[in-house]
């Protein structure tokens, strides 16, 4: 048997590819905390052979219930197949609250008809069937009994190769799912990589290159947060070299060597301090007046390296200035790790955009950071 820890790992690192809906089912199942609960007793994946149910296949009626229009058989929940290439991560937590559900009666709510309606399911030219759309109440109807449910057929077209059908149903996941803004951008983004959405294509680029994952889309790296704000940087082109964003992956991965996730805000905000670093006028005369006493990144990894030692990434990137994020962040580096004198912060937090009232709102919010961390460290 397995903890829920370990269950909820493996449910978030699924791999990339197809699994059985009941396979997913066993693995949840295995939980002897959520057994000893009596959570799925109303299945027979119950281990209390006193309270397993067997499975309820009349819950819907014969005319309700799905069929392949290619056999005429009923599509059992147990045959079908999930895509995890476009589909959301399977939140253990939220699939527990719906099992621990009430309904209006103060009673089990189980699966209810009325709220689960019917789900989307797609059949592929080689017989495989896939709920495109229904992944969770898929999961809730089969932990409680149900195999047979009502579904919304879509049949493929036989000509089409496993990947175009893939794409297809990704398509209409995100339309479906995306558009109504129920998702995170993590996952439109992983959704996109499958129908080769050109947005989402860029922004893995970007990660194979940054050796950085989301969502398991680059897997054997450190995992990035601040999705939304790297996102944005990568296409609103908020750098002048967007090329610094690797610079600055590889210079963070360095420092902080252990660290199996890597901040989203920090590479932005390092690619960002690489970026004034480099800005040059019309005559190609670099603006900030300490370029060229640096090679970019040479002589900034070193000082990160030392930073790092002390201290942790999110150290150079809390307190940020709303709509300044990346740049709030380049303005820590610049005085914590760099140590700039007053006057070259002063004119680097100008080249940054920074007004005075902001520059002053930073320099109290570091002196606030800075005596909180020592009378902690007291």
């Amino acid at each position: 048997m397995a903890t829920f820890k370990d269950v909820e790992k493996q449910l978030t690192n699924l791999p990339l590819t197809k699994h059985k809906l009941i396979d997913i089912v066993k693995l949840i199942t295995s939980i002897d905390k959520l057994q000893d609960q009596g959570l799925f007793d109303n299945s027979p994946f119950s281990t209390d052979v006193t309270r397993t149910k067997n499975w309820e296949d009349n819950f819907y009626h014969e005319q309700l219930q799905a069929k392949n229009p290619n056999t005429g058989k009923k599509i059992s929940l147990e045959d079908v197949w999930i895509d995890i290439s476009y589909q959301r991560v399977l939140r253990l937590k939220k699939i527990i609250s719906h099992l621990e559900r009430l309904g209006i009666d103060n009673q089990p709510l189980e699966f209810n008809k009325m709220l689960a309606g019917s789900i989307d399911i797609s059949v592929r030219p080689n017989g495989d069937v896939f709920a495109w759309d229904g992944f969770r109440r898929s999961i809730i109807a089969l932990l409680n009994g149900k195999r047979y449910i009502q579904a919304a057929i879509h049949v493929h077209n036989k000509n089409l190769t496993e990947i175009e059908c893939q794409k297809q149903e990704a398509f209409a996941f995100k339309v479906r799912n995306g558009d109504s803004e129920s998702m995170l951008k993590e996952e439109l983004y992983k959704s996109g990589i499958v129908y080769n959405d050109r947005d989402s294509l860029k922004v893995l680029d970007f990660l194979q290159k940054m050796k950085a994952d989301v969502l398991g889309t680059n897997p054997g790296n450190p995992t990035l947060g601040g999705f939304s704000e790297f996102q944005d940087t990568v296409l609103k082109n908020k750098l002048h070299k967007s090329s610094f964003l690797i610079d600055s992956s590889k210079s963070i991965q360095d420092a902080w060597k252990n660290e199996t996730t890597l901040s989203g805000y920090l590479v932005c905000g390092l690619a960002k301090f690489f970026d004034v670093l480099n800005m040059t006028d019309d005559s190609d005369n670099y603006v900030f007046s300490k370029a060229e006493d640096y090679d970019i990144p040479e002589d900034i990894v070193p000082k990160l390296k030392k930073y790092a030692s002390t201290n942790n990434q999110i150290s150079l990137i809390k307190n940020r200035l709303h709509g300044k994020a990346i740049e709030t962040v380049a303005y820590n580096i610049a005085k914590k790790v760099m140590k700039f004198d007053q006057s070259v912060l002063s004119e680097f937090a100008e080249l940054l955009g920074f007004e005075d009232e902001q520059i002053q709102t930073l320099n109290v919010l570091n002196y606030n950071s800075s005596n909180s961390t020592k009378e902690i460290a007291a």
